[in-house]
């Protein structure tokens, strides 16, 4: 099986962490392609700027394109020519899916294979979702990555925001003041950091705020959060605990921000997490680890293209 995974910037590292999955666990020939890189530095397997004539040959003889988000095309690598919907997945991951909900359900309609994030309500209660969640979290890179690493003796916590307006980085500092000016806590805000850099550094902390934004966990500072044995808070609303009820992680959707961080705090001084962040580690690597993803990819690849 030969696979072409075509995104933007590729949000997450999703495609080149579906595409290396696709050839470490099925054997299968898979591609992931940017258009361009982020700061994040995220690994890729092509870039339209210094691969598209291999990418176009690699396109004739492909039997399967993944596009993250939307549907593109190029001059050099007319893709429009290629895809239908038997031989094409939109795989939805956050914000450009959610600029086009109209399109998208328009594609769907029309026949095109379509996976929004399922945990994600802003997409996936507007589009008909498959019964299967598309992460996958890097596990074993982020554990090579945050080996060594010593957590701060006191109370820590970081957050790590890419939008710090939608993401209520100003709020949660604004709780935090009265603990960090009394040095009971240490709060750092880790921002502009390639993402191997980001996650040594939030390796040491031992909170890490996701967002009061987005109401769902992500393969970003959630799930890898857990990697790390982190208390991880975040907006998560009551549609993410339909998809798990033992989701191991606090929440501050519909509660008062200074109660979850206050409780948190006496928590971690209590020392009482241990259990539940080893607990939280297993959890993770159970329903987002690429051997169990690359699993539920295949029968929906399989779904696409036979059905």
């Amino acid at each position: 099986m030969r696979i072409l995974l075509i995104a933007e910037t590729d949000n997450a590292q999703q495609h080149y962490l579906l595409a290396k999955a696709m050839r470490d666990h099925l054997d299968w020939d898979a591609k992931s392609m940017v258009v361009h890189n982020t700061f994040l530095g995220y690994p890729t397997d092509w870039t339209t700027e210094e691969n598209i004539e291999e990418a176009a040959e690699f396109a004739k003889n492909t039997n399967l394109f993944i596009f993250q988000d939307y549907r593109i095309s190029f001059d050099e690598l007319p893709l429009h020519k290629y895809c239908g919907p038997k031989n094409t997945i939109i795989n939805g991951t956050g914000s450009r899916m959610r600029a086009r909900i109209d399109s998208t359900r328009a594609d769907q309609y029309n026949g095109w294979a379509v996976v929004p994030m399922l945990c994600d309500t802003t997409l996936s209660t507007k589009l008909c979702a498959p019964p299967f969640e598309n992460w996958i979290v890097p596990i074993e890179r982020i554990r090579e990555l945050s080996e060594g690493i010593e957590k701060t003796d006191k109370v820590s916590i970081c957050h790590a925001p890419t939008k710090l307006g939608y993401k209520g980085t100003d709020i949660l500092e604004a709780v935090l003041k009265n603990y960090t000016d009394s040095g009971e806590i240490e709060y750092k805000r880790i921002t502009g950091m390639k993402w191997e850099d980001a996650i040594k550094e939030k390796a040491k902390y031992r909170i890490i705020f996701d967002s009061m934004g987005d109401t769902h966990y992500n393969a970003g500072n959630s799930l890898e959060g857990l990697v790390q044995e982190q208390t991880v808070i975040s907006n998560i609303d009551p549609w993410c605990y339909c998809l798990h009820p033992d989701l191991p992680m606090e929440t501050v959707w519909n509660k008062e921000l200074k109660s979850v961080i206050k409780n948190a705090i006496e928590k971690e001084k209590m020392g009482g997490t241990f259990v539940e962040k080893e607990r939280a580690k297993e959890w993770v690597t159970e329903h987002f680890s690429a051997e169990k993803q690359i699993t539920k990819w295949k029968y929906f690849i399989k779904w696409v293209m036979e059905r």
